[in-house]
């Protein structure tokens, strides 16, 4: 498996896209290995960490529904390089029960049962179908694809159901449960780093010098920020 040269320090060990099976040139089965599981409730706080006050549509990529998608992907193997995918129903989809169920028979048999035409996981769901467009676009689109977070497969065609999305193996590194503390800052600060555009940067570091002038956290402080000349 190819590792990213410019950005291997972030790839920790919890994860990795999983293996084939070749038997004569053919591949006969493929070993997925899906990464160990955050809280939704810790990967919104994380969220909250690598996008910070100066963030384009922040508000996108911080809320509760970017953290049950992220979650979602990390369920499902869906990370770059494994070859899984996701389409915002395997979100809006999702239940409490499902998603309590870690071991990885059942991760496994729910995300094979998903690509069946039909096919809901039984419990309470976390969303009603309404939310397509605002996990399709505001969420992954305009959200977590623009800033580098997830990619989408330029093989389907729009129009296709077939799923699309999975998480940029850069990012999936920024999740892994053991990364704490000034390790996990460390990690934040270097994907900013090579993820975020000048202005972005521009932006967060002058919110957050002001907030240390005033003695207030960037949300206490924030405000509308304009774009950096040059």
């Amino acid at each position: 498996m190819d590792l990213p040269s410019k950005q291997s320090k972030l790839w920790l060990l919890d994860f990795t896209a999983g293996s084939l099976i070749v038997l004569s040139g053919h591949i006969i089965s493929r070993i997925i290995n899906r990464p160990k599981l955050l809280a939704v409730e810790e990967i919104r706080h994380r969220m909250e960490k690598i996008f910070p006050e100066g963030t384009e549509h922040r508000g996108y990529v911080t809320r509760e529904m970017v953290a049950r998608t992220v979650y979602v992907m990390l369920y499902a193997g869906a990370l770059e390089g494994a070859d899984l995918w996701i389409r915002p129903s395997h979100v809006y989809f999702m239940t409490h029960e499902q998603a309590g169920a870690l071991d990885e028979q059942a991760r496994g048999e729910w995300y094979r049962s998903s690509e069946k035409p039909g096919f809901r996981p039984s419990g309470a769901r976390w969303y009603a179908d309404t939310t397509r467009e605002p996990i399709r676009d505001e969420t992954l689109r305009f959200g977590l694809v623009a800033l580098g977070a997830v990619i989408e497969r330029k093989d389907v065609p729009t129009t296709s159901p077939l799923p699309r999305f999975a998480m940029a193996r850069s990012f999936v590194a920024l999740f892994t449960p053991n990364l704490k503390g000034a390790k996990l800052d460390s990690a934040i600060r270097l994907w900013q780093e090579t993820h975020l555009d000048k202005a972005a940067l521009s932006r967060i570091a002058l919110i957050k010098q002001v907030c240390q002038r005033l003695r207030v956290t960037p949300c206490q402080c924030a405000f509308p920020m304009a774009r950096p000349e040059g």
